[in-house]
Parts: structure tokens; sequence; C-alpha cells
């Protein structure tokens, strides 16, 4: 339950079974939701009735207390949700994780109370029942009680660039998309936290140019392919007792443990071990009275385990989870014995489980069953497997569903559709209310000259399809040869060719087919939704398959009619630089102009997670690292080529553009280059992002 704010914006953030009948006289379960709004310095948490929109009461205002006028980040309820915590001054450290400045409201008294002496901390947590909040400080875990204002220290070791206990390691949070890393029991007894040792991990050093007449240095524990990672290690506190036990892992020293929580029904943690060639992951329990460890389930590939977060654990030992291990991502049920039995079958991949009903006999998802370009909602009858598609329209649908699955909002949109959000009844998908339609604004744009995207599939030889997408420039005429830029990311998993309304980049490729460009976007070998097989056929060759299906894209594209295939070139960011960097180097021939922003040059300077999870390390797999890398190739680039990056990318390290750079320099290969300043992986703020695409559409005009 828990949403970061923007602006204005009006935003629903937590569903919740809650009883009114104190104040209503009422003696039903009321079923709701909350939604905040910040209003000329006024912070309001109002609640409503899920099934009909009505309002409930105000829950909270900051009005006429010590918070109004504070700018209020965001909020997240205690279990009964009687109390709030109120985050404030939100500072960012990477792309997830932030520090903020916490308080406590309690709608019974309408107190406000401040958390940690109002130092900023990180992961504020209500325990169970309300009475107590955690959080993490400094690399050290909290515990502040709310009627006596007690501070509790759970750990002492913490240590800026050596300990961190209960938060997440920049690789973990970047790669695993975690920043908290301890939790609470159900009891709220015990807390289970990892512990980070990142003492032997190497530095990475950014410096900072600021203002100031010397720049500073931003130094932080970053582990590269092949490099040591952080040593993690598991431990329980017992509040009761104020001791800490530690979960015996054995002599084993690198692995990772991407997970930890608490089977729902019991004081029993769980957590998730992976290998870290991540291809086998075990999930264990441990009883904390005695630290006996046990395996409740695993999963296994001959590649590499995409990590998720659909499992679910039952009050009467079954787990429901989500695993690839027949080809595609399809639901299974374990059931208390240990015997596992499949759900779901056939050439489609399950997205997202979103939960299951209260009687456990149907499973509540995103899948494919549409086409890998879209995304559908669907139900499955756990009992035989049978899969009902509950969302009519074809395009994206994403949903959130109440805390009983009874209900669920619907959130569509298609590349002629800016979006539909309504309010279903899960039993049937029937419609109960509309909550916001944009078709209109959508014909409005289109008529009024929005560019649709139209999405098709690329046959590039007998054994091979792929999906793409076009923009064509307004007035297209088919006797005419127009230039070509080919938009390419490309990254294992990863999808672009996607059933909905421009986002992001698309907004400004839009731009770039105004001045009489095509725009194409092929998704190649590797990329996600159309299967394991599909994807993980890049293992230990990434950038190789890749690489040849834009180059054949782009022969295709070449030989239609209405093509200049002298006049092709590429774009991408990120992987999809490394990808513009690779076809500049290796196939001038094809492409006369290519973009590359904040790219991998090598994948020996990215982290171990990602990378070794697709490469294996560089010592198993030298030539997997360097036959693919742009580096390699440098002096054969023949093309025109831009090369962007922001000095202060943390996640991309800038040593990448500038090693490539000095390689071309080094080979006489004329080419552009632009630095942004302090700037990070997403190279924005300011001016920049205007700044980036007058670039960007400068350099296309006059190379392509």
């Amino acid at each position: 339950m828990y949403i970061r704010l923007f602006g204005f914006i009006f935003c629903t953030l937590a569903f919740l079974n809650v009883s009114y009948a104190q104040k209503a006289a009422q003696k039903s379960e009321i079923e709701s939701y909350t939604s905040a709004r910040d209003s000329s310095g006024v912070y309001k948490i109002n609640r409503y009735e899920y099934s009909t929109g009505k309002h409930i009461e105000c829950i909270f205002s900051s009005q006429n207390t010590s918070l109004e006028g504070k700018k209020i980040n965001s909020y997240s309820l205690s279990k009964d949700g009687k109390k709030i915590i109120l985050e404030t001054e939100h500072t960012p450290i990477y792309r997830r994780s932030y520090t903020a400045v916490c308080y406590v409201y309690d709608s019974t008294s309408g107190s406000v109370t401040p958390i940690a002496s109002l130092k900023p901390i990180m992961c504020p947590s209500f325990s169970p029942d309300g009475s107590q909040v955690a959080y993490s400080l400094s690399n050290d875990l909290y515990i502040q009680d709310l009627s006596t204002l007690k501070i509790t220290r759970l750990t002492s070791d913490g240590r800026h660039g050596h300990i961190i206990n209960g938060t997440a390691d920049w690789v973990y949070e970047e790669e695993f998309s975690i920043v908290k890393m301890y939790d609470w029991s159900p009891s709220g007894r015990y807390v289970g936290y990892v512990r980070s040792d990142e003492s032997r991990v190497m530095l990475y050093d950014m410096p900072m140019y600021g203002q100031g007449t010397y720049p500073t240095l931003y130094t932080f524990k970053y582990p590269k392919a092949g490099y040591e990672n952080s040593t993690v290690s598991i431990h329980i506190y017992d509040t009761h007792t104020g001791g800490t036990s530690t979960v015996d892992m054995g002599d084993e020293k690198d692995y990772y443990i991407p997970r930890l929580s608490w089977l729902p029904y019991t004081d029993k943690m769980i957590f998730t071990h992976m290998n870290r060639l991540q291809n086998h992951m075990d999930i264990y329990t441990v009883e904390p009275s005695t630290m006996e460890k046990k395996i409740l389930w695993s999963d296994y590939d001959s590649a590499y385990i995409n990590l998720n977060d659909y499992t679910h654990y039952l009050d009467d030992g079954s787990i429901a989870f989500v695993s690839e291990r027949d080809g595609h991502a399809h639901l299974y049920i374990q059931d208390s014995k240990g015997k596992i039995k499949q759900i779901t079958h056939g050439e489609w991949d399950i997205t997202a489980l979103y939960g299951l009903s209260s009687d456990k006999k149907k499973a509540y998802i995103q899948a494919t069953l549409s086409g890998s370009e879209n995304r559908d909602i669907a139900v499955i009858d756990i009992r035989n497997g049978k899969v009902s598609t509950l969302s009519t329209r074809i395009g994206t649908n994403d949903a959130s569903f109440s805390a009983t699955c009874r209900f669920y909002t619907l959130s569509y949109s298609s590349t002629t559709n800016m979006g539909v959000r309504s309010l279903h009844r899960a039993s049937d998908g029937s419609l109960i209310r509309t909550i916001s339609d944009l078709s209109e604004n959508s014909h409005k744009a289109i008529k009024e000259g929005h560019l649709v995207k139209e999405i098709s599939m690329m046959e590039i030889s007998d054994s091979l399809s792929l999906k793409m997408w076009r923009i064509l420039p307004p007035d297209f005429d088919s006797t005419r040869r127009y230039p070509v830029l080919m938009y390419v990311y490309g990254g294992p998993g990863s999808q672009l060719v996607l059933n909905r309304w421009a986002v992001s980049m698309e907004n400004w490729l839009t731009r770039v087919a105004k001045e009489g460009y095509i725009i194409y976007c092929v998704d190649g070998r590797g990329t996600g939704g159309r299967g394991a097989a599909f994807e993980k056929q890049i293992y230990r060759r990434m950038g190789e398959l890749e690489l040849i299906d834009q180059v054949a894209a782009a022969r295709k594209i070449g030989e239609l009619p209405y093509v200049d295939k002298s006049r092709i070139g590429i774009f991408g960011w990120s992987f999809g630089g490394y990808m513009a960097s690779l076809c500049a180097t290796r196939h001038s021939d094809v492409f006369c102009a290519a973009i590359a922003v904040a790219p991998v040059t090598s994948w020996r300077m990215y982290d171990t997670v990602y990378t070794e999870r697709f490469l294996s390390t560089p010592q198993e797999n030298p030539l997997g690292y360097d036959q693919n890398s742009p580096l390699t190739y440098a002096s054969d680039m023949k093309c025109r080529f831009l090369l962007v990056h922001g000095t202060a990318d943390d996640n991309v390290h800038y040593q990448n553009s500038a090693r490539f750079s000095s390689l071309l320099v080094e080979a006489g290969v004329p080419f552009e280059q632009m630095i942004y300043t302090d700037k990070n992986h997403s190279i924005r703020g300011g001016n920049t992002t205007a700044h980036l695409h007058n670039l960007l559409t400068s350099f296309i005009i006059r190379n392509l």
C-alpha cells in the first residue's frame, strides 16, 4: 500500500477490508480504497467504497496540524488503517531508493509523532499491530515504539561502503528491483533481515562538477562482471528477548538472497536463494525458535531464471507460483506434501499473477493470450486449468485487484486509444462503472495529426518472424522513397513492440516522423512475450543474435519500394545504445547513421547480476564478452555516429563511452559526441530533455 505522489495528481493507493460497524451501524465489511490529494498546501487522504466510488471518510488532513504546508511525498497505512506513515523531504539515492523525514498520524487521537527524531530514514514500516515502526538509518535497523517513543537499535555495525543492514546495495536495488530487505513476522515478535557486507566490492568513483571551483568525488560500491559481490547473510531479531540469530548458510559464499519475507499464516521466515549464475533457485523456510532451515520449493533453468514476485502461499500449505520450466510462463500449484501440478498450458505467457479468490479456486492473471504485443486480464479455474478472458478490448490491459479479489480496476490503452479506466466484478468481468475514458481525446488527437503505430509481423526467414511496428510520415506517398530510422532496445526479456498508446521516447520519434522519416521498431530474438525459448537462445552470446536480427530487419526494410536503403539509421539508449554501437561498427554497409545514448560498450564494465545472468562470468566465457563488444570493432566504423552520455551515470558508467570514444579517435574515425555534465542514466532535469531531443533531431536531419 504505497505510492509516490506527483504534484496534484489524484492517485488510487490501497485497497482494504475495513469494518465500519461502529461508525455506520453496519455489521458487514466494506471493501474500500484510499486516495490522496495535495492542493494549496493541504494534503488529504480519503477513503472510498470500492464498488461505488462513494466517499466514506477523510482519514487525514494536514490542515491545522504540524504538517500543514509541508509537501508529503507518500504514505502507508497500518494493517487496521488507523495509523499512517507520512513521508516528507524525499531525497533520491539511486533509481528506487531515497531517504525521507517521516511522521506517524494516529487517526484515533489525531496526534502526529515524529519518527527517528526527524532524521532522514529509509523504508519505514508498521509492525502488524501498528504499535511500532521499523526503519533503516545509516545502514542500521531501528524500531520506535509509538506510545513510549522508545527507540531500539537492532543492529550496530552499519557503515557506509562496508555493512548494510536491512536495505539493498546498489546492484540488488538495480537488478533485483528491491530496496527494503527486512520484514516483520505476522505476530510482530520477529524482524528478519539481510545483512550485506560490501567491504570487498570494488569502488566506482564519479566526479560531480557542480558549480564550485573543484569537483567533488562521488564513490559507491559497484560489482562489475567477474568481480566480488557483497557477502550476504540472514538474521532474525527477537523483539521479546532482544537477541539476534543467524541463519546457517554452510560454507557457500557466492550466492544471492533477492527476496525475504514471512509465510502469511505463521511466524516462519521465507527467503529466496539463487546461485551466482542464477539458473537455480531455492525458497527456504526458517523456524525462528530453532533456526532450522528447510527447502520449501525450487525452480531451475538450463539458461537462467527470470525472478518474479508471482508466488502466493496458502494457509493449507500449498503454493501457487509462476515458472518458465515448460518453455512458457505458466501457473503451478505445489500441494502441502510437495507434489507439483502444472495448471496452465499453451503457447502464451503469464505476465502477472494478481491474486487468488478467497476460496483459492480461481487465480487472476495478466497474460499474452491475444499475442505477445497485447496484454489480457484473465481468470484461471485452478481445479481444471480452464482460462477465461475477462478483458474485452485488444491492447494493453492492466489490473489492480481489491483485497479479496472481488473487484478490479482495469487500465486499458492501445495504439489508437489513450486510455480507459473502469471498475469490474472479478466473477465475470462485468462493468460496474467507467472511471475515466479518453477515447474521444484519442480520436481528436489522431484527427489533429497524432501518428499511430502500425503493428505487424516481419518475415526474416522461413523459420524466423519478428514483431515490429512502424510510424509513417504524414501524407505518406508510397511512390516516394523515404529515409528510415530504426529504434532499438533489444535487451533480454524486454519489449518495445506493444499495443499501447505512444509513451516516452515514442513521442519524440513521432516528431522525427513528421520531418519525413519512417520509424521502424523490431523486437528481435532475446526479447520477451514470446516464451523462454525465443528469449533465452541468446544465453552466453548476448549481442550476437540481437545484432543479426536488427541487420536482417534493416535489409528487409531496405527492399521496400518506398524506402531509400542508402539512408537507414538506427537509434538506441542503454542496451539499445549498445545495439546501435554494434550496428555502427559491424554493419556500416547497412546503416549510414547511428545514435548511441548511454551505451554499454563492453559487458566487462557492467554489473554482476545482470551481465552474468545472460553471459556467465568473463572468466568462464571471455569470447561471449569480447566478440560482441563494440570496443573490439571501433576501427571498423564507417557510418556517421553520435555518442551521448551523462557523466554521473551510476548505472551504465560514462567509462563505457570514454573508452569507446578514445578508440574511435585512435583509429581516426570521425564522430560526434555530447556529454551531459552531472546527469545520470536518464539524462534529464532542467532543460536537458529538450536540449537532448533537439540534438538528436538535428543529427538525424543532417546525417540521415
